[in-house]
């Protein structure tokens, strides 16, 4: 009932703006582990639970921020490693892809609004100039994971800068 409701909701917004599939973006992040965690483990028949013998290797993981659109075109992906210092922007990529870095590898309320004021927000111009619609409003569908909630005039802010209405499923 709640999928039905959210679909009918999200038709109702499209409609009215009347926004094409080229301007719906469903993002979301995953981690990425480096080193996978062993499928098997081989034990004496009966041992109830079983020492799991693996390296620290699958504790290393990063985030990465993935995003299409209606019309299946994929965005820039953003990273987050595991490290400390500030955010590095356009490490060794002419394509501006957005590298961070942080004490958990794990996207933050801040880091994904960086994401959204300077990666969505310039392909959203790019896009809606060869849509020749420079004014087009578009639509962000988000989960409503804590570093993706905007409320109040931050909400506004963004919505504002971007044209967008964001979505939460």
């Amino acid at each position: 009932d709640h999928i039905f409701s959210f679909l009918n909701d999200l038709q109702d917004i499209r409609e009215f703006y009347n926004i094409p599939p080229d301007l719906i973006i469903n993002l979301d992040e995953s981690a990425v582990h480096f080193d996978a965690i062993p499928a098997y483990s081989y034990e004496f028949k009966g041992v109830k639970h079983p020492p799991l013998k693996v390296s620290n290797g699958y504790k290393k993981r990063m985030t990465v921020l993935l995003a299409i659109t209606g019309a299946g075109e994929k965005l820039t992906s953003h990273l987050i490693f595991k490290g400390k210092g500030a955010k590095v922007r356009k490490l060794n990529n002419h394509k501006g892809l957005l590298i961070y870095k942080n004490k958990a590898a794990w996207m933050t309320r801040l880091i994904f609004k960086d994401y959204l004021m300077y990666c969505v927000k310039s392909w959203l111009r790019r896009k809606r100039q060869d849509l020749e619609s420079p004014n087009q409003k578009g639509i962000i569908i988000l989960d409503n994971t804590s570093s993706h909630v905007f409320q109040g005039p931050e909400l506004l802010e963004i919505e504002n800068a971007l044209n967008v209405k964001l979505v939460y499923l």
